[in-house]
């Protein structure tokens, strides 16, 4: 009895479109002139990036290929903390294809789609001690003319407008809690192609 071939359609096109990101490392030396900064701990510091920056991004810190020479910090990728089993591969790399495959959609590059990522600092805080826990995952949309309105996650779908953007706690448990400790970037990844 032969086979039935499988359809690797959506994996081929994922591969065309991160061998895209590949090629466009190239592009990655006009940022690396200025070094992208840290968010550092114990600091409040906030970053912009566009969509294609983000994804140019990842593809040369997969193939860390940074320009030389580079700060010390810049010698040491977070990317094998996302690969501790065979299981975190699979999903890490299926999280990664998918971000690529999400960015090259027709009007990604809308130069009003920009990421920001910000750490904040709470001094003095004890975790340890902390008894509050969170039911639901928050998330605070705001327009230009409205204050922010709150949602839940099964809400989210629901909120839209142009001047529009949301603002989500990933350190939320039910999220992931990735910036409490050496989390992966996988549930930011996702939830903003989502």
């Amino acid at each position: 009895m032969q086979e039935k071939p499988r359809n690797y359609g959506n994996l081929t096109r994922a591969k065309r479109e991160f061998d895209k990101y590949i090629h466009d490392c190239a592009r990655m030396q006009e940022l690396s002139r200025n070094f992208i900064p840290l968010l550092k701990q114990n600091s409040c510091a906030t970053l912009t990036f566009s969509r294609d920056q983000i994804a140019q991004v990842i593809a040369t810190m997969a193939f860390n290929c940074f320009k030389s020479p580079q700060p010390s910090y810049n010698r040491a990728r977070n990317f094998n903390r996302m690969y501790p089993g065979d299981n975190g591969r699979y999903e890490a790399l299926k999280c990664l294809l998918y971000y690529f495959h999400a960015v090259c959609e027709p009007g990604f590059d809308n130069p009003n789609r920009l990421i920001s990522f910000t750490r904040t600092h709470c001094s003095n805080f004890d975790f340890a001690k902390c008894h509050f826990k969170m039911n639901s995952i928050e998330v605070i949309v705001k327009n230009e003319n409205d204050r922010g309105q709150r949602y839940s996650m099964m809400d989210f779908a629901n909120w839209g407008g142009n001047n529009a953007y949301a603002h989500v706690n990933f350190a939320n448990a039910y999220l992931g809690g990735g910036t409490l400790a050496g989390g992966l970037v996988q549930e930011e990844i996702l939830f903003l192609t989502h």
